[in-house]
C-alpha cells in the first residue's frame, strides 16, 4: 500500500523518519556542547559560593538565572571581568542590578521596592448628609 503523504521511506521503530531522528540527535548534541561551554566559562569566572548561589537561583527563578548567566558570559567575552573570580557578594550586586533594571510584573520599570496601591475614595452627597445626621444624634444624647 502506498503512503498517502508521499515519501514512503523507511521508518525507525519509533515511527520517525531516520533523517528527523538524526537532526534531533544533532540538536541535542549542540545543546549539550553549549551547556558544557557555559558551565566551563561560569566555573572560570565564579568562585564556589557564587556558583552555588547561581545554582540555587536557577532552581527558584530559572529565567532570571539564565539572564544572569548570559550577562556573565558576555562580560567575560568582552573582558569586563577582572583577573580574579566573582565572589558571592559581587554576584549579589549583579543580581540586584538585573532585578532592578528589568520590567516589573506590571510592565513598567519603576525602581520602587514593591508596587504600591492607591485608593481614591469617591465622596458622594450622601456622605455629608450622614455626618450631619450623626452630629444631631450625638448632640441629643
Amino acid at each position: 500500500m502506498e503512503n498517502v503523504f508521499g515519501g514512503g521511506g523507511a521508518t525507525s521503530p519509533t515511527g520517525e523518519q531516520p533523517n528527523q531522528a538524526s537532526k534531533e540527535e544533532e540538536m541535542q548534541q549542540q545543546k549539550q556542547r553549549q551547556d558544557d561551554f557555559k558551565n566551563q566559562v561560569l566555573n572560570q569566572i565564579l568562585d564556589q559560593q557564587a556558583r552555588a548561589r547561581l545554582a540555587t537561583l536557577s532552581l527558584a527563578k530559572p529565567e532570571k538565572a539564565q539572564a544572569v548567566e548570559g550577562m556573565l558570559i558576555n562580560m567575560a567575552r568582552m573582558g569586563r571581568i577582572g583577573g580574579g573570580k566573582i565572589n558571592e557578594t559581587q554576584l549579589i550586586d549583579i543580581l540586584g542590578k538585573v532585578g532592578a533594571g528589568g520590567p516589573t510584573m506590571f510592565g513598567n520599570s519603576n525602581n520602587s521596592a514593591s508596587p504600591s496601591v492607591n485608593f481614591s475614595r469617591r465622596h458622594t452627597s450622601m456622605d455629608d448628609d450622614d455626618d450631619e445626621e450623626y452630629n444631631k444624634i450625638m448632640e441629643d444624647l
